[in-house]
C-alpha cells in the first residue's frame, strides 16, 4: 500500500536515521499526552463525588442528630437512604482512588517508554546519519564533483575553442621562459 510518503529504502543507513528521528519525534509528542486527558477526567469525576460525598455526609449527620433527639427512627426510609447514600459514595471513592492510581501508574509507565524511545530514536538517528555520511554521501558528493568538472570544461571548450586556449597556454610558456632567462641574465650580471 502507497502511504504517498517515499519512505527511504534505497539506503540502509539513510532508513535507520529517517526511522530514529520519526521515532524520537513520535516519543516526544504523543503517548502521554493522551493518558493525561483519561487521567484529569477521571479528576474531575473524583472532585464531583467528594463534594457529592461531603453533602451527603453533611445530610446524614443532620439526620443522625436528629435520631438522637428523638425525632428520627432508624429504621425510617429517610435515614436508611442517607445511610446508604453515604456507603455507595465511599465504595465509589476507593474505586476512583484505584483508577486514578492505575492511570499514574500508566502515566508514569508511558513516560519512562517514550524516554526510552526518545534515546534509541536519538541513537539511531545519529549512528545512521553519521554512516550515511562517511560510507555513502562523501562518496556521491566526489561524483557530483567530478560530473560538475567535466560539464565546466565541456562548456569552457564550447564557449572558447581549444586552439586559443592551446595558444594561450604557449603564450603563458613564453613569457615564463623570458623571465626565467632575464633572471638568469640579471644573476650572471652580479
Amino acid at each position: 500500500m502507497n502511504s504517498g510518503f517515499p519512505f527511504p529504502t534505497d539506503n540502509l543507513y539513510k532508513f535507520i536515521a529517517i526511522s530514529g528521528l520519526g521515532l524520537y519525534v513520535y516519543a516526544l509528542t504523543f503517548p502521554p499526552h493522551g493518558n493525561m486527558d483519561r487521567m484529569l477526567a477521571e479528576f474531575d469525576q473524583r472532585s464531583a463525588l467528594l463534594s457529592k460525598r461531603a453533602h451527603n455526609k453533611i445530610q446524614f449527620a443532620e439526620l443522625e442528630r436528629r435520631v438522637h433527639a428523638g425525632r428520627l427512627s432508624k429504621e425510617s426510609k429517610e435515614f436508611k437512604t442517607a445511610q446508604v447514600d453515604v456507603e455507595i459514595d465511599s465504595s465509589m471513592d476507593e474505586i476512583l482512588k484505584s483508577r486514578i492510581d492505575i492511570l499514574d501508574r500508566q502515566r508514569s509507565w508511558a513516560n519512562q517508554n517514550s524516554y526510552i524511545a526518545m534515546e534509541i530514536g536519538a541513537v539511531a538517528m545519529i549512528i545512521g546519519f553519521a554512516l550515511w555520511y562517511s560510507k555513502q554521501q562523501i562518496y556521491e558528493d566526489a561524483l557530483i564533483r567530478a560530473e560538475a568538472h567535466q560539464k565546466a570544461a565541456k562548456h569552457l571548450n564550447s564557449i572558447i575553442p581549444p586552439w586559443i586556449i592551446n595558444a594561450a597556454a604557449l603564450g603563458l610558456a613564453a613569457v615564463v621562459a623570458i623571465l626565467i632567462a632575464s633572471a638568469v641574465a640579471t644573476l650572471k650580471s652580479f
